[in-house]
């Protein structure tokens, strides 16, 4: 009997993870976890995943011998300064990478970002760009790049604010000229999780870059509009203005990034100004928005275990 293949799968840890790793061992993979604290991964273990201990600075060569792929999704999604955010999302992608090749994993896929389509945006967005610079740079074998959209779902850090407001009947947006007008694209986190395991049984993979979308076009009052017959309430967009929230992420970026590292800084909010995230295809069928929503907003509204 054929064992099973071996998935080496980084950022397991975060909000994402217990649904790649369900999805995986559902398909009768072996997911291997590097973990900094393997505490924090009991629950994964406990699903059927195999725990390294370790971290993108120093990987063990246990983590990718005899994989038969890498899952790469850890990174920052906010970090104290630009520094920060290129040793993470470009050395340790690179370093990784490096690892894989040393191991002669047959294959790579790389969890990245849609921001790293506008790397002129922020700090984020261009070492994410960086980060598959660095992939292609030190690895031969095969190479998928997921440049996903924003990613919601029950116990999102993220995207819980939004959703928080929404529950209280508000959806607070950035404002200034042309507000209406914006657009995202979106998906739901199981979606992403079954879109990654197909992505990984694919033979061979599929083009180089892919930007799976469950929702691929939508503006925000689009989204509170739908949201609003989730709740079975009216949700007002509220859009805030632009002076405020540039004077606060100026200071966020100039005087508190160091000490308590927000998540609104100059780079972010370019990100949220950036008036087209939309993507031309949406994933094969996708979870229903309005059930995705719900279940998102359950969860938020239920009492902490």
């Amino acid at each position: 009997m054929a064992r099973p293949s071996i998935i080496a799968v980084t950022g397991a840890t975060g909000f994402l993870g217990p649904h790649i790793v369900k999805n995986l061992v559902a398909r009768g993979m072996t997911p291997r976890l590097l973990v900094r604290t393997p505490a924090k991964a009991a629950g994964l273990k406990e699903l059927g995943a195999q725990i390294v201990q370790g971290d993108l600075s120093d990987i063990p060569q246990e983590f990718t011998s005899g994989a038969d792929a890498v899952l790469h999704m850890a990174g920052l999604i906010k970090a104290p300064s630009e520094a920060v955010f290129f040793e993470v999302n470009e050395a340790g992608t690179a370093r990784l990478a490096q690892a894989a090749q040393s191991a002669n994993v047959p294959r790579f896929i790389y969890l990245s970002s849609q921001a790293a389509d506008q790397p002129q945006l922020s700090g984020y967005a261009a070492s994410k760009r960086a980060g598959e610079a660095g992939l292609k740079a030190h690895y031969n074998g095969e190479v998928l790049i997921i440049r996903a959209p924003a990613v919601f779902g029950p116990g999102d850090d993220a995207t819980a604010p939004f959703f928080k407001f929404m529950i209280r009947g508000i959806l607070p947006v950035p404002g200034g000229q042309g507000w209406k007008a914006r657009k995202l694209s979106l998906i739901y986190a199981p979606d992403l999780a079954r879109v990654i395991g197909d992505y990984i049984t694919a033979k061979p993979l599929p083009n180089a870059v892919q930007t799976p979308a469950g929702l691929p076009s939508l503006t925000w009052t689009e989204f509170a509009k739908r949201a609003s017959g989730v709740m079975g309430r009216n949700i007002r967009v509220l859009p805030l203005p632009l002076g405020v929230l540039k004077l606060i992420a100026g200071v966020n970026s100039h005087v508190l990034r160091r000490a308590i590292n927000p998540h609104l800084t100059l780079g972010k909010l370019s990100e949220f100004l950036y008036e087209d995230w939309s993507v031309r295809d949406a994933i094969e069928s996708p979870t229903d928005f309005e059930t995705a929503l719900a279940e998102t907003m359950t969860a938020l509204s239920a009492p902490k275990k």
